[in-house]
């Protein structure tokens, strides 16, 4: 017979990496908005350069940030709902 069900410690230890994980990212992006900003350059590549990352890197940046932090809280919920299943 085959093992059904979870083992809720690792399901909650998976939940809380995937929230640090979009803790990292998070703190990445903020740490490179910052060093963008601080960097002397001007010209053409320049623009380019923070267009491109206000308008296609950094929001997807967050939206990874966004998908680990939901998927940290699908995974507590699960291991919530198999606690409150288990008794």
């Amino acid at each position: 017979m085959s093992w059904r069900g979870m083992d809720m410690a690792v399901v909650a230890v998976l939940g809380a990496d995937l929230q640090d994980a979009g803790a990292r990212v998070h703190e990445l992006s903020a740490r490179l908005e910052a060093q963008l900003a601080d960097t002397d350059w001007i010209g053409n590549d320049a623009t380019r350069f923070r267009s491109d990352w206000e308008g296609r890197l950094r929001p997807a940046l967050e939206n990874a940030q966004e998908a680990l932090a939901t998927a940290a809280g699908i995974a507590s919920e699960h291991v919530k709902n198999q606690g409150a299943a288990s008794g």
